[in-house]
């Protein structure tokens, strides 16, 4: 099976809370930015989650690994491609915009800085 690993910008009241409880949908509000409660908002670049984390007021990047690919979808606010497998390639050069649809356990999610994310 084929797997991702993306990015979450978040605070740290939720990251701590995807960290000791991973990610189900409908399981928390909304998102900050008028998300939807059954998706949880990835991408494929840390500076892309960087910035949602700060309109957060945060600074807090999550690193979730070991995605199958058929718990994604195109991000259906900002996807700019048809398929998952375009919008993580973003053939345009821009970070890819996806979304989490079914549940993942904690394990997958760990927090990471930018420094770590250049030399993995």
């Amino acid at each position: 099976m084929e797997t991702a690993t993306l990015y979450h910008g978040t605070t740290a009241e939720n990251a701590e809370l995807l960290l000791e409880h991973g990610w189900e949908p409908n399981k928390v509000s909304g998102g900050g930015n008028c998300g939807q409660s059954r998706y949880l908002y990835l991408s494929t670049g840390y500076e892309d989650a960087l910035w949602f984390a700060e309109q957060k007021g945060s600074d807090i990047v999550l690193e979730v690994s070991d995605i199958p690919l058929d718990h994604l979808r195109v991000d259906p606010e900002d996807g700019v491609y048809d398929t998952v497998e375009e919008e993580m390639s973003s053939p345009g050069g821009f970070p890819g915009k996806l979304v989490l649809t079914r549940p993942l356990e904690a394990s997958r999610f760990r927090r990471v800085t930018l420094t770590e994310v250049a030399t993995i």
